[in-house]
């Protein structure tokens, strides 16, 4: 587990508290291929905080700049190429870590702040190619660390919250075919079964406090995946039972799917109230 720093630049003037905020979550796909798109979004939607996930980009090459210019704080724990995470933030952001401890890769999946009171993490976790290779072995423990990290570190009786890309299809009723090949590592029994531990542990999708009913897909296949529905929910606010009753609204921006060149993901976005 590793600090990490703020960037070196003096933070703008923290805004009085609020007593709500509007948090969001992308997988991205590239923060640099979708910089542009990103701002516009961050323009129209103008969310407190943002969970980021696949930056792809080294911290020196993040653009730190473009969203300090829209007043957020910036922290960021990338490599090239490959994964990738970062907080934008309308206030401080202290406490910053980015990995856990005994992770069993370092790739840069993880990186968690505390805002305004909130633990914040933002989660990019490994997916597999197939069932039977090693991807797959990985992906599981990956995930077994991952969760010890949040039981160590972390009480359901905090100000906590996990936002991101968790490469996990809760239910059937979240993909478009859960026997598709496309589905088999993100609904397979033992990639769900490691999941629920972050909700047996305390946490709560924040998202099913409002929808129950249809699917909530956050990810489309490219080409005709959109027009057909060929989606799958990989993204996920995970809350602790403190916070969960704080939850307001929340939803999937599915707008941004329909954008030009756009990442196969479309941001979530929640609103909470703050004791």
């Amino acid at each position: 587990m590793q600090q990490l720093r703020l960037f070196p630049f003096k933070q703008k003037e923290e805004p009085p508290r609020p007593k709500r905020i509007k948090v969001a979550s992308w997988n991205v796909n590239s923060i640099r291929v979708r910089i542009e798109q990103f701002k516009e979004w961050l323009k129209r939607e103008s969310p407190d905080v943002v969970c980021i996930q696949e930056t792809k980009v080294k911290d020196e090459d993040f653009p730190v700049q473009d969203f300090l210019s829209l007043g957020y704080n910036v922290v960021s724990y990338g490599e090239p190429g490959y994964n990738g995470v970062a907080i934008l933030s309308k206030f401080r952001i202290e406490d910053v870590v980015r990995g856990f401890e005994d992770s069993p890769d370092t790739s840069a999946r993880v990186i968690s702040g505390r805002i305004l009171g909130l633990k914040i993490y933002s989660v990019y976790a490994p997916n597999a190619k197939n069932l039977t290779g090693d991807s797959f072995k990985k992906k599981v423990e990956w995930y077994t660390q991952f969760i010890k990290h949040i039981k160590n570190n972390d009480s359901p009786d905090e100000q906590l919250l996990l936002c991101g890309d968790f490469n996990v299809v809760s239910q059937d009723y979240e993909s478009f075919d859960p026997k598709h090949w496309l589905c088999s590592t993100v609904v397979d029994p033992t990639s769900r079964s490691i999941f629920s531990e972050l909700l047996y542990f305390g946490l709560v999708d924040i998202m099913r406090i409002h929808t129950r009913a249809s699917p909530l897909y956050t990810w489309w296949d490219y080409g005709q995946g959109l027009e057909i529905e060929k989606g799958m929910r990989l993204d996920y606010f995970l809350t602790s039972s403190a916070l969960a009753n704080k939850v307001i609204t929340s939803k999937v921006d599915r707008y941004t799917r329909e954008l030009e060149k756009p990442s196969d993901h479309a941001p979530i976005i929640c609103e909470l109230e703050l004791k």
